[in-house]
């Protein structure tokens, strides 16, 4: 969901980023053995007859009446992940063919083998897609709305609960950031929703440690980029800055936790707002002390001499596990172009498709990844990287 530009690029969008804190849950945890889902291994492709009846869908999007049955069987996966038992939950939305009109989304909770458990109606919008996200937590599952307006909890039988919202708090260890993009963290412990302190101020991005802890970013100063840190709710203290040209940048949403580790993406603006190239990564731990400078990780993927091109205006980067960090280019280039970083090794590989055509977008979770295109009727998991893809019921 996705910070630093100096003054005059603060007519940018501005999107609020919290990374991923500690272990965020994630999908089908019968792909490591229990063989559910069909596995396509050679990357190629093998999506004949999977495609989403638009028509259908558009159908079904219109009917006030419709079932969740209904918006499931026609619709296509929005997100997905594992919870206890071995259950795994999918969410999908029904959309008319251009962004105008109604549209609808619904959840199906599978057990291990990939047969339903329960089914359930989600939101619904009369603009844009109805894309509500879900995430794993310890007893359930966290179902949420855009920009977490409406957050529910799901146990793994299927019963729903408002997710409550609760008075700003410092953050503490095991609590969690499950909407990407959003300035809200969930604390397992009595299932609510709070902004934690203190207050950010003037930040540009920030990420809450697995130990609590939290990192923002600030504004460009002295040739400079310049971050703070709080413990345990207390007031900002400096920690080390960047050295850097005006035309040098941390882009939004990339400043991320990871493990014992803060990441953020350094690019170089190009001719236009939407053109810029991959430097590297900014990388720091979480427990150094204030004055330990960043280390620098220039782009280096074997074999590949332009690094995923200039389109890397306004990436995303996300924590794959305690290690790694996917870098996510902007727009189409995502199937093409995304990069994973293990920070403590240093080594950068370029993540492969599900399959020969573009438009695939992607989720990073628990060492999972998951791949899901918009004209396809199901999704898919990979857990070695990238090198094979298995799909998901539907």
């Amino acid at each position: 969901m996705d910070p630093m530009h100096p003054p005059r690029r603060r007519s940018l969008r501005r999107a609020l980023h919290v990374a991923t804190v500690a272990t965020t849950a994630t999908i089908l945890a019968a792909c490591t053995g229990t063989g559910t889902g069909t596995d396509d291994s050679d990357n190629t492709g093998g999506t004949g007859g999977d495609r989403v009846d638009a028509d259908r869908m558009a159908e079904v999007a219109e009917d006030s009446g419709a079932t969740a049955d209904e918006i499931v069987d026609a619709g296509r996966p929005v997100d997905a992940a594992t919870g206890p038992d071995r259950t795994h939950l999918i969410t999908y939305t029904v959309d008319p063919p251009t962004s105008e009109g109604r549209s609808a989304s619904a959840w199906r909770l599978y057990d291990h083998r990939g047969r339903d458990l329960a089914t359930g109606l989600s939101e619904v919008t009369l603009e844009g897609a109805a894309t509500p996200f879900v995430r794993a937590v310890g007893d359930g599952y966290l179902l949420i709305g855009p920009a977490g307006r409406a957050t529910f909890h799901i146990t793994a039988t299927g019963t729903v609960s408002h997710v409550r919202g609760a008075t700003s708090r410092p953050a503490a260890a095991g609590d969690l950031a499950p909407i990407y993009g959003s300035a809200r963290l969930y604390r397992p412990e009595g299932r609510i929703m709070f902004t934690p302190t203190p207050a950010a101020g003037d930040w540009q991005g920030w990420a809450v440690a697995a130990d609590g802890s939290v990192v923002r970013q600030l504004g460009y100063a002295d040739g400079e980029i310049q971050f703070q840190r709080s413990d345990d709710g207390r007031r900002w203290e400096p920690i080390a800055g960047h050295k850097t040209t005006p035309r040098t940048v941390i882009p939004s949403l990339t400043l991320t936790a990871v493990g014992d580790y803060v990441v953020a993406a350094l690019t170089t603006e190009g001719s236009d707002l939407e053109h810029a190239t991959l430097d590297g990564l900014l990388v720091r731990r979480t427990d150094a002390p204030s004055d330990a400078a960043w280390e620098f990780l220039p782009t280096d993927v074997p074999g590949d001499a332009d690094s995923g091109g200039d389109r890397w205006w306004e990436p995303a980067v996300r924590a794959l596990d305690d290690t790694t960090v996917a870098l996510v280019p902007t727009g189409d280039s995502a199937a093409s172009g995304t990069f994973l970083v293990d920070v403590t090794t240093r080594t950068w590989t370029r993540l492969p498709a599900p399959g020969t055509e573009g438009g695939w977008e992607y989720e990073f979770e628990d060492g999972r990844i998951y791949a899901i295109h918009p004209e396809r009727s199901h999704t898919r998991v990979s857990t070695d990287l990238g090198a094979t893809w298995t799909r998901l019921p539907h």
